[in-house]
C-alpha cells in the first residue's frame, strides 16, 4: 500500500472514541499543533470534544485555506458560514462556545474554506456577527418558534 506509513492525527479529546487502535494514530492534544511545514490542525470542538480543522498557510494556488468539514460550514450562498451544534435539526451552538471557536480561528488568517462538498470564500466575520446576534437568548425563542412556522411574527 501506497500509505502505510502515514500518520493520522487526532485530538486526544476524542481518544475514547477509537474502538480500532493503530500505531500510524497520534493524539495530540491543546488548541493548536504544527504538522508539517504550513500546515496546523486547529481545535475547534462542538458535538464530538475532538473536533480539528486544518489550516493550510499556502494552498491552491498560493492562497491559504481552511479545511474544516462541517465546522465552520459553507453556506448554500458560499459567501456566509455558520457554526451549528447539530446541522440536520438545525440546532445552533450557544453564543459561548461560538465565541471560543472563533477566537481560536481568528489568529489564522485564510483566503478560502474547503468543507464537506461546499467551498467557498465565506464572509466568516460578518457570518459569526450575524450567527452571534440570532443565537442571542433574546432572540432564540423566536429562532425556535420561526423554525417552527415560518409564519411567527417576530416580536422580540
Amino acid at each position: 500500500m501506497v500509505f502505510d506509513d502515514a500518520p493520522i492525527y487526532l485530538h486526544s479529546a476524542d481518544s475514547l472514541w477509537l474502538m480500532r487502535p493503530h500505531a500510524n494514530i497520534r493524539f495530540w492534544a491543546g488548541d493548536a499543533t504544527p504538522l508539517l511545514d504550513k500546515l496546523v490542525l486547529i481545535h475547534t470542538p462542538r458535538h464530538f470534544d475532538g473536533f480539528q480543522v486544518l489550516h493550510c498557510l499556502a494552498g491552491a494556488s498560493g492562497r491559504s485555506a481552511l479545511l474544516s468539514a462541517d465546522q465552520p460550514h459553507v453556506c448554500m450562498d458560499t459567501r456566509w458560514v455558520s457554526l451549528m451544534y447539530g446541522y440536520p435539526n438545525s440546532i445552533p451552538l450557544d453564543t459561548r462556545t461560538v465565541e471560543r471557536i472563533v477566537g481560536t480561528l481568528t489568529p489564522y488568517a485564510f483566503d478560502h474554506i474547503s468543507a464537506r462538498l461546499e467551498n467557498g470564500c465565506g464572509e466568516c466575520e460578518g457570518s459569526y456577527e450575524a450567527f452571534s446576534r440570532a443565537i442571542h437568548p433574546r432572540n432564540y425563542v423566536w429562532n425556535l418558534m420561526a423554525n417552527l412556522n415560518d409564519s411567527v411574527t417576530r416580536w422580540v
